[in-house]
Formats: structure tokens, C-alpha cells, sequence
């Protein structure tokens, strides 16, 4: 059954409990998300994905219509790219977890909504360079012909999403980058340029690591750029790029922490906080299963 467990801050599974369909969310758990952690999910918090319209002379093809909607689901992919040494980080988990409760009542697979390494071998090294083969084939174990592909990622992540969106049998449908770092100077160049049918920016320029919100102590600059220690790059072409200034809870409040003789702070968005910013995993979130409702429930032409 699935559970909610709060030192993980997401859902868990385990095959040894009788499965429901899933317990109701209290308000706390996860703030903005729908009663059902597994309905579908639209701008309009809760709303359902949407019923398909059926007439008198299209009732006999509607075997064949969901026929067709789950051979378009089964190559839907997804996957999320973490940064450097950012296997143990939690954001990017946490979306892949949100994008999968989101889509599965659609029918698209679990393995298919998943979490890679920028660089698989060299996760930590600041003078390595994605290593698109591996990305590119975990795509293509999964669907050689996707029917729908959004590639996420985050710090070199995100550089790696952009010379995979180059690569894949099919342009990337949506690519959602948070704070890109291009190498260990953070400079794109043509083998960088990403191409997908659309293509967000998140970026932020306070610096590598937020320190103490209150004080600003310990809080490392955006520069020098050194060894990839960078904010992320701010002009990506052909992105709409958006600078985020403090980190958001799930509703696009800014999250805040309590200063002794201050009162409430907001709290910064950094390079090392920012793929954990809960509005930008909205953002992403109902991108991607507005454009697969499309996908799914539009007229079949036949």
C-alpha cells in the first residue's frame, strides 16, 4: 500500500500491506495537491481528467479508442536529471515521485517516469560532461518511438538535458531546466543549444549555497565561477528564462523561517535549494500532464 512517510517528505510503496487505492491526503502532508494522490492533475487543484466525449456513431470504436490511448501512454517518458553529486539530493526525487503519482492513473509506466545521473560514472567530477549515451539509452529502453518526451534537469543536469535533447529519435516535447551549470565555467556553446517544443528556465543568481537566511553567513557568491560552483546560466536560446528569487512552498508563497529580532525571512533561493522550490515542481507538473492529457484524450483520427 502506499504510505506517507515524513522523513522521506513523499509517498512510499510496500507490497506488504493490502494495496488501496490510496488514503486521502491530510491538508499538511502536501499543501495544493488534490484529495486523491494518484487523480489526475490540472490547474484547477483536484479537477479530473477530463471524460472522453463519445457519440452515437463513435460508442463501437471506443474498445479501439482505449486501445489507442494505451499504446500512446506505454511510450510516454520522462525522465529527471540531477546535478552533480546530487544523487542524494532530494528535489529532483521528490518530482520524479510527483510526476509518477501524477501519471500513472493515466496509464503511463513507472518505469518510464524516472531518475538519472547526469553522468553516471563521474557523478561528482566537476571536469566531467554528460554522458548522453547512457541517458539516451535508458530513453530508448524504455520507448524507441516515445509518443511524448519531457526531459528534466537540474545544475549540469540541466546541461545534460540540453545535449540529450539533441540526440533523441524524437524533439524533446518539454524541457524543464532548474539553475543549468554548462561545465566547470558555465559557458554554453552549439553542442549545448537545446531543441524541444518548449522549453523552460529557472535560474537564480543569490549563490551555490543559501548559509543562515537570517545572518547570510556561510552563503556562498555565484563567483567566481570555478569547477562548475555556479549559479545557473541565465540566457538559455530559444527558453523562456526566469529568475526566481526565494524559494516557494506548493501554492507559490515564498517559504520563510522565523529571525530572532527579525521576524519572518524568506528564505533564498540558492543553486544547491532551488530544484527542491515546490512551485517549480508544479510548474513542471502540470505542464507535462496537461500536454499528456492532450496526448491521450484528444479525437484518435482514424
Amino acid at each position: 500500500m502506499y504510505y506517507y512517510d515524513p522523513r522521506w517528505g513523499r509517498w512510499m510503496y510496500s507490497h506488504t500491506a493490502p494495496r488501496p487505492f490510496l488514503p486521502d491526503y491530510a491538508a499538511n502532508v502536501h499543501p495544493g495537491l488534490p484529495a486523491s494522490p494518484l487523480s489526475g492533475f490540472a490547474s484547477a487543484v483536484g479537477k479530473e481528467a477530463p471524460a472522453v466525449a463519445t457519440s452515437g456513431s463513435d460508442q463501437g470504436t471506443d474498445g479501439d479508442q482505449r486501445a489507442v490511448r494505451a499504446g500512446k501512454a506505454g511510450d510516454i517518458v520522462v525522465i529527471c536529471i540531477n546535478g552533480r553529486s546530487g544523487m542524494n539530493s532530494p528535489g529532483i526525487s521528490k518530482l520524479r515521485d510527483t510526476l509518477y503519482i501524477r501519471l500513472s492513473p493515466l496509464g503511463v509506466p513507472a518505469r518510464n517516469v524516472f531518475r538519472r545521473s547526469w553522468n553516471q560514472n563521474e557523478d561528482g567530477n566537476p571536469l566531467g560532461t554528460p554522458w548522453i549515451w547512457d541517458l539516451n539509452n535508458e530513453i530508448e529502453e524504455r520507448s524507441r518511438k516515445p509518443s511524448y518526451l519531457a526531459i528534466i534537469g537540474h545544475s549540469y543536469g540541466g546541461w545534460a538535458a540540453c545535449r540529450l535533447s539533441r540526440v533523441t529519435a524524437k524533439i524533446p516535447n518539454y524541457i524543464g531546466l532548474i539553475d543549468p551549470v554548462f561545465g566547470p565555467g558555465n559557458t554554453m556553446n552549439a553542442a549545448d543549444i537545446p531543441k524541444a517544443h518548449m522549453i523552460k528556465n529557472w535560474y537564480q543568481h543569490n549563490g551555490v549555497t543559501s548559509g543562515n537566511p537570517c545572518t547570510g553567513f556561510g552563503m556562498i557568491p555565484c563567483f567566481p565561477v570555478e569547477n562548475g560552483l555556479s549559479c545557473g546560466y541565465q540566457e538559455v536560446p530559444g527558453a523562456q528564462n526566469m529568475l526566481v528569487r526565494y524559494m516557494r512552498s506548493w501554492d507559490g508563497t515564498p517559504t520563510t523561517v522565523e529571525c530572532p529580532g527579525i521576524g519572518e525571512v524568506p528564505v533564498p533561493a540558492t543553486h544547491g535549494n532551488i530544484d527542491d522550490d515546490l512551485w517549480i515542481q508544479r510548474q513542471i507538473t502540470e505542464h507535462i500532464v496537461q500536454d499528456v492529457k492532450k496526448l491521450l484524450y484528444s479525437r484518435s483520427k482514424r
